[in-house]
């Protein structure tokens, strides 16, 4: 099937300062979002990297958009509007017609440059049809814009001294070509984008490239963006009995690809999808989970060259943890605000809060969440350089703060005065927090567990440290464990020791912390946590969409609720273009209906592979090239209820396989022209790089 969203309503809410929407596209680094009427198109430009670098929690700073392309097409004041964005080949397509005339726009990012390509073919003559390129003005943004001869050049800039650092953004605009066909003219234009953050002349640099542009040049840019998209859609796909869901499968990777290629400027809140200036929570970077969980579906989906970004941030404001460590309690190692900012800023300054005129809001844990992404990247791909340039590093400077932070009783390491939830920030001498002395919060609970087991595992492969591992270990093994209490007559895990005692962020100990699983051996952990997901029904839980449903998918809910249930977000909460609006932070669920399926097909996360774990049999399915812990790249197709699968080992990890499940007819493995049976609850063999494993029914 084609993957696409079809849009026969103008945009009602676009430009705004949240989430677009009209049609989006992009290359990673430059997103263009279209708004506007049939006669008249506004199409925006904004950029991963075009932040106004302000410090403190302003709502001034933060991501902005660039300029816009306003094509005025008179001619087609009457006719209705039609606007495709399509997803496989990544462009976005207008196409207006009333009983005299008609008009196509089309529009792409070039996957490989940062150049727009614009195409439009109308009705005769050509001169009826208008494009300018328009600035932004406002927000103490300096612009202007100017015509060198046959070409346009933009300018907006954030260069205030007051400022972090400094921003500003070139664009040019040529028209390139113009072709006649019987009464129809097609008009094409390049637009260049570059910011300092680039290159120190960007200015010359758009300048040139406009210049010299040309139809061979258009057609060039064409062509290698239809590799790109090419190259990217064969490295992971599903096919589904559902297909409203497996569009948005396709769409939560999708948006990634738009936002998340600038290797030194991650997608914030609101990834890089900018139409006004001020946008909430500046579309920084919040760790306590916002952050963190666009990147949820990567791994498993081997996407992982998008999560490339993902650690540069964390890695620019580590000396700044390191410091707010040491001087605010007394501990070695990292300790992360909520919010942060590109190249160290810093977005959690409030002077006057009791927390040293910080947002720590109270949390203990945000190093530690942002540590999970690391982690799930490492046991997908076993990436030694990763894990040696990157991970590790980070997650030694989250160990160190746990070793000295945590308090050891003389049985158990004991986390105190972390709070579960954000506390509110406050100011004045007379205001009593509620929430800081909780003990023992859950989610941090299971997330130091999964950090310390990294630890020992990369510390292992990487041969270091190993006069560490003892005191990594003996956390790992004596951290404090949940602790119960009975709702309803029901057993369930408590928040916190001490402190809060319901919530549903008590599931997020088994996803995305991983710290529980159908094998994991505490069975009374496990019914604890399933009831109470049975008991919380928070299906509409707008800010746990990225969370809750693939719990739902390992706990073994009935798939064909969680697919209910799924539908009902979209038609709540989705956007025309795939995008989802809800009260949090802008693309943190766009990869939920991702690792959801995901989890719904394949499971590897205990170290043991599952085909189909919560699928309905009746249902056919497939998937290519998923990526399962252990670095294997796993291939499935699921028919009249029997499945087939080949498995690629790229590492030569043990491979363990789970005996598949709700079939009566038995599977076999084949491995090097001999027939396992897989006749036993799991079956473990060896593997060698680049080794190709079948499963076939018996």
């Amino acid at each position: 099937m084609r993957h696409e969203f079809i849009m026969n309503e103008r945009p009602s809410n676009t430009p705004n300062n949240a989430m677009p929407d009209g049609a989006i596209t992009g290359n990673g680094d430059v997103a263009l979002i279209w708004s506007g009427i049939p006669d008249r198109l506004r199409l925006y430009i904004s950029k991963s990297d075009f932040w106004k670098g302000e410090p403190g929690d302003k709502s001034t700073g933060g991501l902005s958009p660039i300029c816009y392309i306003e094509i005025s097409l008179p001619i087609m004041a009457n006719s209705e509007y039609r606007v495709v964005q399509n997803m496989d080949d990544a462009y976005i397509e207008g196409t207006f017609v009333d009983a005299h005339n008609s008009t196509a726009v089309r529009s792409k990012v070039c996957a490989e440059e940062n150049a727009v390509m614009l195409e439009i073919t109308a009705t005769r003559p050509g001169s009826s049809v208008g494009v300018d390129l328009c600035t932004i003005e406002g927000n103490g943004a300096e612009t202007y814009c100017k015509e060198l001869g046959d070409m346009h050049l933009l300018k907006r800039a954030f260069c205030d001294d007051s400022l972090f650092f400094k921003t500003e953004a070139f664009v040019s605009m040529r028209e390139v070509s113009r072709h006649k066909n019987g009464n129809l003219e097609t008009l094409r234009y390049l637009i260049y984008v570059a910011t300092n953050h680039d290159m120190a002349s960007a200015r010359s640099f758009v300048e040139t490239k406009a210049r010299i542009a040309d139809d061979e040049c258009f057609c060039e840019l064409e062509k290698r963006h239809s590799e790109w998209w090419k190259r990217f859609w064969s490295k992971s796909n599903v096919r589904l009995h559902d297909e409203v869901i497996e569009n948005h499968w396709y769409a939560g990777l999708y948006t990634l690809a738009c936002c998340a290629r600038n290797k030194r400027f991650a997608p914030g809140l609101w990834g890089n999808f900018s139409t006004q200036d001020r946008m909430p929570w500046h579309s920084d970077y919040h760790l306590n989970y916002n952050y963190q969980a666009p990147f949820f579906g990567l791994p498993s989906a081997n996407h992982t060259e998008l999560m490339d970004c993902y650690d540069t941030p964390l890695e620019d404001f580590v000396p700044y943890a390191q410091e707010f460590s040491r001087k605010y309690l007394g501990c070695r190692g990292v300790y992360f605000p909520v919010g942060i900012g590109p190249i160290g800023l810093d977005t959690s300054e409030i002077p006057g809060t009791k927390e040293h005129g910080k947002l720590f809001l109270g949390q203990k844990s945000n190093a530690s969440f942002a540590a999970i992404v690391m982690s799930m990247r490492w046991y997908a791909t076993r990436d030694i350089v990763y894990a040696k340039e990157h991970a590790y590093p980070f997650l030694k400077e989250v160990a160190q703060f746990w070793e000295d932070y945590l308090r050891w009783d003389g049985e158990r390491y004991i986390d105190y005065n972390d709070a579960i939830h954000e506390v509110d920030y406050y100011i004045g001498p007379d205001y009593c927090p509620t929430r800081h002395g909780e003990v023992n919060p859950i989610i941090t609970l299971g997330m130091i567990k999964n950090i310390m087991r990294c630890l020992l595992d990369m510390r292992s492969e990487l041969d270091v440290d190993a006069d560490r591992a003892e005191k990594w270990q003996h956390i790992l093994d004596h951290i404090s464990e949940p602790i119960y209490t009975v709702t309803d007559g029901k057993e369930i895990p408590r928040a916190t020791e001490i402190g809060t005692e319901k919530t549903g962020l008590i599931l997020q100990y088994m996803y995305p912390a991983g710290e529980l699983g159908s094998r994991t051996k505490n069975t009374r952990l496990w019914n604890a946590m399933y009831n109470l997901f049975c008991m919380d029904d928070e299906w509409d839980s707008e800010n746990r969409f990225c969370t809750y449903y693939p719990t739902a998918a390992r706990l073994g809910i009935d798939p064909d609720l969680i697919f209910e249930k799924i539908h009902m977000v979209i038609d709540l909460h989705g956007l025309p273009n795939g995008l989802h609006r809800c009260s949090g932070g802008g693309i943190e669920n766009n990869s939920a209906v991702v690792t959801t399926i995901n989890d719904m097909l394949m499971q590897s996360y205990e170290g043991v592979l599952r085909f189909f774990p919560n699928w309905n049999l009746s249902h056919d399915a497939s998937f290519g090239t998923l990526r399962a812990d252990g670095a294997f790249l796993v291939s499935a197709e699921l028919k009249g209820g029997v499945f087939k699968a080949e498995i690629l080992s790229e590492k030569g990890s043990d491979l363990s396989i789970e005996k598949p499940r709700g079939s009566e007819c038995a599977y076999n493995m084949i491995k090097e022209g001999k027939i396992i049976p897989l006749d036993s609850e799991t079956v473990t063999v060896p593997t060698y790089p680049g080794e190709r494993i079948t499963i076939e029914k018996a």
